[in-house]
């Protein structure tokens, strides 16, 4: 029985074998499913040995700046010197170098979930994905000082934490692959440390840790200081020239300098610095604020000794003492000579000489009279109006972003957009005379709701894109006139203030008000009312001289009287001007030729034409 079991058999072998033979293609088809059914084994082995490898990786990460700052190292530099020794933690290194590779750019499919610097070995590993696989990684890890750079090299790369060795070759393929050309890392050793002006000198591997000898880096230093010269302020520079207080002497030195000083310099630098920080304070009291502010946030764990807000309260103070004569003789001088015997206007925030028309900068002031105030100075200068309080105030600009602001013996610090937004004028356009119809008419309807009249003759209208002053007559009254200073509000003139007889009540009521387009003849020419007799005379006069042929049917139906001069429109539109000598009718001009000849001929008298009249 067992031989024909073993017959059947045989013939089974021999008919598979005379079958494969028959045919190649099952044969070749065994072969190949063998081999992948090898290497899928194999995959299955290597996925489950990198799952089963991974790294276990557990750290709180904390920065170098946070290891800084929990540690207070900025203390241990003023009770060590120029030069401490620190101890840097493995969870440190490895956040610092996980937010490097987190900053670089790597192979597209590649992450790094995890990692951590185990100093005691020497070693980096790390968490990553690859193509969404899992790939533990484990390499060397070398921090190095060459020259400048802190250079950290890696290498013998081993797959999981059960090492799996790979050859040199495949090991620098395969960090080739993964990490492009962002190894080694090369960080600038003077900013590797995150905290300001220290630089590593030295790092050195203990025997579970790293140890980095680290320094003031003087360079940093120079660097800042010349920084600080470019925005000094060039009056304190002069104070603090020939200051009797040697911190401030020194704080001179150092920024005057600063392309020159040497080692000793810094030297000394540093010592103030890590010690009583009297240099250090006067040389932020030279610098413009916003740039000591910004190295203040740059160095504050250094300069904790310096208050800030008081810095600028010596600065203030400062240039209080230096400002207050110069700005005295400035205000004296406008008062004695260019306002002596008339009131100080302000037009535009500007000191302004009505009678005529200029406004006065500071710096015109200055070089007109030849005040003794040097240029950088004059440059910072300029005056301004309270309006608040009613008073004319010189303002400096202290540094960016800060005025100082000098009345009398008050001085006022306030930023820049604060002082802009209190002092700077609105611009309202240039002042002139009224020449096109549309202001012409909206102002003379507001002029004829005033009379309430509807004859109306507009004697003076100058006005700019805001502002207007007028001056006008009804006919009803019309050798008397009415001044008029109107605004334009939500795109229509209005009346601000009628029947102006002074003015310097307008400028104090309206500082905003153009007083370019205000004329002082309201307050210097005199009119005087013509009788029925003299009005009569004069038409006899014009016939006589041959400028009427006849006074029947005519009649003056506008005439205004002031200085020496009389100026009347008659009947059919044609106007006049005597000239007159103690009520002696001298010479007589149509109005046109009477402007050209007579220059002293008060605007107020005559009539302003309306637009489109030549």
């Amino acid at each position: 029985m067992i031989e024909a079991n073993k017959d059947v058999e045989n013939e089974a072998q021999n008919q598979e074998t005379h079958s494969l033979q028959k045919h190649p293609m099952k044969r070749w088809l065994k072969a190949i499913l063998t081999v992948l059914g090898v290497c899928v084994v194999l995959i299955v082995m290597g996925l489950v040995y990198l799952n089963v490898h991974t790294f276990s990786i557990q750290y709180q990460p904390k920065t170098i700046a946070q290891f800084w700052s929990e540690n207070d190292l900025a203390n241990k530099f003023i009770a060590n010197g120029n030069q401490i020794e620190i101890q840097i933690p493995d969870e440190v290194l490895s956040t610092e170098v996980m937010l490097i590779l987190k900053k670089r750019t790597l192979s597209s499919h590649f992450e790094v979930n995890s990692l951590f610097v185990d100093a005691k070995k020497q070693r980096l590993n790390m968490n990553t994905h690859f193509y969404g696989i899992k790939l533990p990684l484990s390499m060397s890890f070398l921090p190095l000082l060459e020259g400048d750079d802190m250079v950290i090299r890696f290498s013998d790369i081993v797959i999981g934490e059960g090492g799996f060795p790979l050859q040199a070759s495949t090991s620098e393929k395969l960090m080739k692959l993964l990490f492009g050309n962002q190894l080694p890392i090369i960080l600038d050793s003077k900013s590797v440390l995150d905290v300001g002006i220290v630089k590593i000198k030295n790092v050195n591997l203990l025997e579970d840790h790293y140890s980095f000898n680290i320094e003031i880096n003087d360079a940093i230093i120079k660097d800042e200081l010349k920084l600080m010269s470019e925005s000094a302020n060039s009056e304190l520079m002069a104070y603090f020239k020939d200051s009797a207080i040697e911190s401030e002497k020194k704080a001179y030195y150092y920024l005057s300098n600063a392309d020159d000083l040497g080692n000793e310099d810094i030297e000394i630098l540093i010592n103030d610095i890590l010690s009583d920080c009297k240099i250090a304070e006067s040389i932020f009291t030279l610098t413009d604020t916003q740039v000591s502010q910004e190295i203040f946030v740059r160095y504050e764990k250094y300069l904790k000794d310096i208050d800030s807000n008081l810095l600028i309260e010596k600065k203030k103070a400062h240039l209080t003492e230096i400002l207050k004569p110069v700005c005295k003789e400035i205000m004296d001088i406008l008062e004695s000579v260019y306002f002596a015997t008339d009131p100080l206007y302000i037009n535009k925030g500007l000191p302004y000489r009505l009678a005529t028309g200029e406004s006065l900068s500071l710096s015109t002031v200055v070089m007109d009279q030849k005040v003794k105030v040097p240029a950088k100075m004059l440059n910072k200068m300029a005056f301004c109006y309270d309006k608040e309080n009613d008073r004319l105030i010189i303002s400096y600009e202290m540094s960016r972003g800060l005025k100082l602001l000098i009345y009398k013996e008050e001085a006022i610090m306030m930023t820049t957009e604060t002082y802009e937004k209190t002092f700077t004028p609105a611009g309202t356009g240039e002042a002139k005379w009224v020449q096109d119809v549309v202001t012409w008419d909206a102002i003379s309807e507001q002029m004829k709701a005033y009379f309430q009249e509807e004859n109306i003759y507009v004697r003076y209208m100058k006005a700019d894109n805001q502002y207007a002053f007028v001056i006008a007559s009804p006919k009803y009254n019309y050798q008397n006139y009415w001044a008029f200073a109107l605004e334009m509000k939500d795109n229509q003139w209005s009346i601000i203030e009628e029947n102006v007889a002074s003015i310097e009540y307008l400028n104090k009521r309206h500082p905003d008000f153009n007083l370019k387009t205000v004329t002082n003849e309201i307050e210097t020419v005199q009119l005087h009312n013509l009788g029925d007799e003299m009005i009569s005379v004069i038409l006899d006069d014009m016939v006589n001289k041959e400028m009427i042929p006849t006074k029947d049917g005519i009649t003056i139906e506008y005439c205004s009287y002031g200085n020496q001069y009389i100026d009347f429109l008659l009947t059919g539109g044609k106007e006049y001007v005597y000239l007159v000598y103690s009520m002696y009718l001298h010479t007589v001009y149509d109005k046109e030729t009477a402007i050209k000849t007579w220059e002293d001929l008060p605007d107020l008298i005559t009539l302003q034409d309306p637009p489109g009249i030549q």
